[in-house]
């Protein structure tokens, strides 16, 4: 399985987007995008208990029910994204959009080719995503191309496989574990679309602080007070 992993990883960021992306386009959520994106959250808080559930279960099988259930997470993250947006794009732009996320993958083989890289490997990961994750919410504040929030929930997805991949494995069975694993990406996606969509409005700054209503306004006599 080593050396056909990357193939393996390809084909299956391609089906996990293209599931990601029908379900978004496919499920009409009216109104607010508060539902769509309380049900990501849930989805994603179901998958995380199944790994508990099929804990005894063939890896196949695990392999199959979470991915699936991450996958749906995605999808209605997107959903909620759309809905907020007022827009959902084509068919077409999804599909250049996986193409794009799917040759990330193959360029992430290049990056952890490099010895410094692949000896700091997890620190390498994790400042990969949390760069991502800054230019996702400081592109929330400054731009507006719609289709910029699905390609960069993929990204963030599509690191979390290339870590996966990019992990030395000895046989088949931990490959299908890994990728497992590495589907649990979209709660850091989901999460920093649902950011985007709290930031669109408002500096960053004020839509976290808001978060726990601690935003210090002014007060009656011209000092400052807290919110309650």
């Amino acid at each position: 399985m080593k050396h056909r992993k990357t193939p393996f990883f390809c084909i299956y960021s391609v089906v996990f987007f293209a599931f990601a992306s029908a379900l978004a386009e496919l499920l009409p959520f009216p109104g607010s995008y508060v539902l769509p994106a309380i049900l990501s959250l849930t989805v994603t808080a179901v998958s995380f208990a199944m790994l508990f559930v099929l804990k005894k279960a063939p890896a196949v099988t695990v392999f199959v029910v979470i991915s699936t259930l991450n996958a749906a997470a995605l999808g209605l993250g997107l959903s909620a994204w759309f809905v907020h947006a007022g827009r959902r794009e084509s068919a077409l732009t999804l599909t250049l959009i996986i193409c794009a996320a799917t040759a990330l993958l193959l360029l992430s083989r290049a990056v952890f080719s490099i010895p410094a890289a692949r000896r700091h490997f997890k620190l390498t990961v994790a400042l990969i995503v949390i760069i991502e994750i800054a230019l996702f919410i400081l592109y929330a504040y400054f731009f507006t191309e719609p289709y910029l929030v699905p390609l960069g929930a993929f990204v963030i997805v599509q690191w979390f496989f290339a870590a996966a991949m990019n992990l030395d494995q000895k046989d088949g069975k931990k490959t299908v574990i890994y990728a497992t694993l590495s589907s649990f990406g979209v709660i850091v996606a989901v999460i920093a679309i649902i950011l985007t969509i709290i930031t669109e409005d408002e500096s960053p700054a004020e839509a976290v602080f808001g978060i726990f209503d601690i935003i210090p306004e002014p007060s009656g006599d011209g000092g400052v007070r807290k919110k309650r």
